[in-house]
This record gives structure tokens, sequence and C-alpha cells, in this order.
């Protein structure tokens, strides 16, 4: 198992939470440039992350807010 693979189980929580929440908006935004798409996820979130700086962070704190966002759905 490579180090990353945390990371990509993470990233493929979010992207399922994403089509499920906003499967409309999701598609064209997954595809889109990288700052289009964290700003769209931050303000889906309601965070001020950057995937560009760190990575893990980011996907980290998206994923948790995420997830209470479909609990409360």
């Amino acid at each position: 198992m490579s180090s990353d693979d945390p990371l990509k189980f993470k990233v493929s929580r979010v992207y399922s939470i994403c089509r499920e929440l906003w499967p409309d908006e999701f598609d064209g935004i997954f595809t889109a440039r990288r700052e289009e798409f964290r700003d769209w996820l931050n303000s889906k979130t309601g965070l001020e992350e950057d995937h560009m700086v760190d990575k893990s962070r980011a996907i980290v704190n998206w994923l948790n807010e995420l997830e209470e966002l479909l609990r409360r759905k």
C-alpha cells in the first residue's frame, strides 16, 4: 500500500459526497481549473482551504465538513 492510499480514499469520498449533494453542479466543477474547484468547494463547505498549499489538510477538512453536511441532509 502506498503512503498516498489513505488520501486517495478521502478524495474518493469527497467526490462521492459532492456528487450526492450537488449532482447538477459537480460534474462541471470537478473538471474545472483547480482554483475554481477549490473556490467552489470552499463556498459549499464554508471553509477557506487551499489544496495547492496543503493538500492533506484541505482534503481532511473538506471531507469532515462534507460528511457533516451529508448527515444534516
